[in-house]
């Protein structure tokens, strides 16, 4: 067994590519869908409430809040249309880095998604 995300998680996406609102938005309403108020079953919200349940070697639970963070778009693909490993992380590092509305650097419960449109 590993660790597991026991702080409260907060997800900060980079768009990139070119993407439509609609499309945003569907995304976003499936990260806040998480930890929605109690919904009609079957639901993204029932499921994390079983997964929720895992524990570490510590004993410590997987985070109950899964919250929608800040977001940046890479509209000119900055990495070009062939991403690896390396080319990610340098698309996060740059957006944590930007002069103009950065990511936050957040070390504990940050997760950081690189989302590709149709195109890539």
């Amino acid at each position: 067994m590993g660790p597991v995300i026991s702080p409260d998680i907060t997800v900060h996406v980079v768009w990139y590519g070119t993407w439509k609102p609609a499309q945003k938005r569907i995304i976003r309403e499936f990260i806040n869908s998480f930890s929605a108020p109690i919904r009609r079953s079957p639901s993204v919200s029932d499921w994390w409430k079983v997964v929720q349940l895992y524990t570490n070697q510590t004993g410590s639970n997987i985070s109950r809040t899964v919250t929608m963070g800040q977001e940046k778009n890479d509209r000119l693909l900055s990495q070009g249309r062939m991403l690896t490993r390396l080319s990610v992380q340098l698309v996060i590092k740059a957006a944590i880095k930007a002069k103009k509305n950065p990511l936050p650097a957040q070390s504990k419960g940050g997760l950081y998604f690189v989302l590709t449109s149709d195109d890539i």
